[in-house]
């Protein structure tokens, strides 16, 4: 069973790589393209906080039917690990979609924390160099760093 978790931690990070370089291709990206995009331009390099809810427009909603897709083809080729693989990749992304609702949010309670304030602040910046050069730094809430740092496009500068 733990083989299985940290296969789909693994998958979940390379699947979330993937998705958002598909939300930087103009000509492949399609639906995805376009409404990552606008979440660019709304959250330009100027405007990367703001007050407040974070506003993303449900733009994430676009990638369920990615992931279910993803879900289906391990259910078909891959049935006994199934469950196992729905639930991890559906907690790694829960935990992902809050820490990046959270980047863009000034005053964050995770910036707030003492505990979390440190780690939080060093994805934020991670993050706000994505935005600044978006072809580095895919790895959308900044869990880790593996998928960015295999397919050589991790940048800290």
């Amino acid at each position: 069973m733990l083989i299985q978790i940290t296969a789909s931690y693994y998958a979940y990070h390379f699947l979330e790589w993937g998705f958002h370089k598909l939300g930087h291709n103009k000509r492949w990206g399609g639906i995805i393209y376009r409404v990552h995009m606008a979440h660019h331009h709304k959250y330009h390099i100027g405007n990367l906080l703001q007050e407040g809810e974070y506003e993303g427009a449900s733009g994430e909603m676009v990638f369920i039917p990615c992931l279910m897709v993803v879900w289906l083809c391990v259910w078909w080729f891959m049935n006994d690990i199934f469950s196992l693989f729905v639930v991890t990749t559906s907690i790694l992304l829960f935990i992902s979609n809050v820490i990046h609702q959270e980047i863009h949010r000034r005053d964050s309670w995770l910036e707030q924390n003492e505990v979390t304030r440190e780690w939080f602040l060093e994805r934020r910046k991670f993050h706000v160099i994505h935005h600044h050069k978006p072809q580095y730094n895919m790895s959308l809430g900044g869990i880790s760093y593996i998928a960015d740092e295999i397919m050589e496009t991790i940048d800290f500068a």
